[in-house]
Formats: structure tokens, C-alpha cells, sequence
């Protein structure tokens, strides 16, 4: 569906108990070539802690604790998404409540790993989405 305006969306930057972040991969960025964090839309009438649990329970079947926003940005018409969108990203810290049931559904997400941050770092921007690695340099 074509929208005449921005999306609101969450990103979900999940920490295991070991520290390390959640990071998947989806057919909708790079054809699946890049890493990033799980997320999506908020819903009209939902709140962001609400719309972040469900978006991370949907994508990767984990329950998290929210801890709030961390930072934000604007993606107008970004050249690694399938479709012509423009985003305002509300990225999100959480805890994983049960970092073993991680499940993907193998469709919209085709790859999850924990990854230690500095692991991540190394990654180069056509491997890790350049706003994941800004906020993870910020966090490490």
C-alpha cells in the first residue's frame, strides 16, 4: 500500500544476558544481504513500548522488557528497502525475557544471531545497516 506519508516505526535493539544484541536479516532490506534490527510499524492508537513487544514477538518469537527510546531518524526513500517508503525510526533498547525461544519464521525473517557488539562493529555497511552500526558505536 502506497502511503502519501512517513511510517513510524520501531527498531529493536535486544540484549541476551551475555550483553550481545539481536541482529536479523530480511528479504525487504538488501534482499536479505544485510544485517539489521527486528522491528516494524506502530499501529494507529498503539503505544511504542506496545508496538515494540509485538513486532519483536511476531518477527523473532521473543518477550522483551522495553526500555525505551534511544534515539531516532528519518530514512526518506532509502535506496536498501524493496518498496519507496519514508521512515521515522524510533529505535528502542530491550532485554530478551527468554532469549532461548528465539524462532524466525524463515519468510520475513531469514537469519537471527546474538552478536557480541564489537563483532558487529566489524561488519561493513553493505553487511550492517549504517543506522545499526551508528547506534551500536553509541552503545558500545
Amino acid at each position: 500500500m502506497k502511503s502519501e506519508h512517513p511510517e513510524v516505526v520501531v527498531g529493536a535493539f535486544i540484549f541476551n544476558s551475555k550483553g550481545e544484541v539481536l541482529l536479523i536479516r530480511s528479504p525487504k532490506w538488501e534482499k536479505g544481504k544485510i544485517w539489521l534490527v527486528s522491528g516494524g510499524h506502530i499501529e494507529f492508537g498503539e503505544s511504542i513500548e506496545s508496538a515494540l513487544v509485538r513486532e519483536v514477538k511476531e518477527e523473532v518469537g521473543l518477550d522483551v522488557k522495553y526500555e525505551g527510546v534511544i534515539t531516532f531518524f528519518e530514512d526518506i526513500f532509502p535506496r536498501s528497502f524493496h518498496t519507496k517508503k519514508h521512515f521515522i525510526y524510533l529505535e528502542c533498547k530491550a532485554k530478551a525475557l527468554n532469549e532461548d525461544k528465539l524462532k524466525i519464521d524463515g519468510k520475513e525473517i531469514i537469519e537471527a544471531k546474538w552478536w557480541k557488539i564489537s563483532d558487529a562493529l566489524k561488519l561493513n555497511n553493505k553487511q550492517l545497516h549504517f543506522l545499526v552500526k551508528k547506534v551500536l558505536k553509541s552503545l558500545n
